[in-house]
């Protein structure tokens, strides 16, 4: 006897037609952008044009990128972006460049400074406050260059290096009326406040750690860099 393997077979059809009779028009004008017309078509019942013009449209800078997800070479997954990026003045890019060069290596000292933050003793406690300070005012005070396209992050950063000042110079002054060193460590890696201490319940979700505080600058600068480079960074 002959036996006989069936498979079933899904087929998905998404129908995607042109919307003819539809022209695309930009400030009054119809847009086509290097002496094209714009194709638009519909898909599930939504409009949609093309990335290249759209971005030609805005008058900005289009990047496609792709990147290996893992660093095992047997495994050749890879993941792609596209990036979409006010157009910039060779001048414009050097400055923001120039800029983030400035900030970059001491974003990266207050990542590894929260893994390797001394803190056994007042002392050190004190000392890690005094540096942790130090990291806030330099990337909150590093001049911005005047490039709109740096204007939310560059705002992201100063803000939340500015609380992270603040609640260092609080900790400050709690660890100057305390030699409890348990609670001086509480403040740094628990909660700066010191008002969940004796709580019995677990820190709520809204209690910052002030070595946390500190690393939250750091980690914009590396979306700032997503931004003028227009790369991928530690993908793998």
């Amino acid at each position: 006897m002959r036996m006989w393997k069936h498979s079933l077979v899904f087929v998905f059809v998404f129908v995607m037609t042109m919307l003819s009779g539809a022209p695309l028009v930009l400030d009054g004008n119809p847009a086509s952008p290097a002496g094209k017309p714009v194709s638009v078509i519909r898909w599930e019942n939504e409009p949609y044009i093309p990335i290249r013009a759209a971005a030609q449209m805005l008058g900005m800078e289009r990047k496609f990128y792709r990147y290996k997800i893992c660093s095992d070479p047997d495994d050749q997954r890879f993941g792609q972006i596209i990036f979409l990026r006010t157009a910039l003045t060779d001048a414009q890019l050097k400055a923001c460049k120039d800029y983030l060069a400035a900030i970059q290596p001491t974003a990266q000292k207050c990542i590894d400074y929260y893994t390797n933050m001394p803190y056994g003793t007042k002392d050190e406690a004190t000392a890690a406050v005094k540096q942790w300070l130090e990291y806030m005012h330099a990337l909150k005070d590093a001049p911005k260059p005047d490039c709109r396209l740096l204007d939310s992050v560059c705002a992201n950063i100063q803000t939340k290096a500015g609380a992270a000042i603040a609640a260092c110079e609080q900790v400050q002054a709690q660890i100057q009326q305390t030699d409890d060193i348990d609670k001086i460590r509480f403040y740094l890696r628990e909660d700066y406040t010191g008002e969940t201490y004796d709580m019995e319940e677990p820190p709520l979700d809204n209690v910052y750690p002030l070595a946390t505080l500190c690393t939250y600058p750091a980690v914009d600068v590396v979306s700032l860099s997503l931004i003028i480079n227009q790369e991928i960074v530690d993908v793998i």
